[in-house]
C-alpha cells in the first residue's frame, strides 16, 4: 500500500509539471505585443496544446530581436536577409513544437521588419 501511495504521489508530480509546461510554454508568457494563433492551412484558430502556429507581433526597436532570442534563451540556428527583411530561424528550450529545418531543430522563426519584428513558433504563418 505504501509503494502504491508512493507511486500515485510521483504521477501526480509529474502531471503536476507537464501541465505546468504546457501551459507556459507559449509565446504569449514570454512576449507582451498582438497575439495569434493558426492552424495548419492558415486559417486563425483559439490557442490549441498540441497543434497550430503562434505569432505575435512586436513594435521594432534597436535591438529587438535579441530581446526576443534572450527572453526565449533561444540560439540562433541561421541569418538570411530576404529583401530588406532579416529572418532569423533558431531553437528554445522553452517552447515545445518544432520542426526540422537546416539540419536542426527550430522552433522559432523572427523576421525583422523596418517597422516591426514579428515572432513565430514553430514557424511565422501569414505575411509579414
Amino acid at each position: 500500500m505504501k509503494r502504491f501511495c508512493a507511486f500515485l504521489g510521483v504521477v501526480c508530480i509529474m502531471l503536476s509539471f507537464v501541465a505546468l509546461r504546457l501551459r507556459f510554454c507559449r509565446l504569449n508568457v514570454f512576449l507582451d505585443g498582438t497575439y495569434s494563433t493558426f492552424s495548419d492551412n492558415d486559417t486563425q484558430i483559439s490557442l490549441s496544446i498540441s497543434k497550430g502556429y503562434e505569432r505575435v507581433d512586436l513594435r521594432k526597436h534597436d535591438g529587438s530581436e535579441q530581446e526576443v532570442l534572450k527572453k526565449l534563451k533561444a540560439k540562433t540556428v541561421k541569418k538570411e536577409n530576404v529583401g530588406d527583411i532579416l529572418i532569423i530561424y533558431a531553437y528554445s528550450p522553452c517552447l515545445l513544437k518544432g520542426v526540422r529545418l537546416f539540419g536542426s531543430t527550430v522552433n522559432v522563426m523572427i523576421a525583422v521588419t523596418e517597422s516591426a519584428v514579428v515572432v513565430g513558433s514553430p514557424l511565422i504563418k501569414g505575411s509579414f
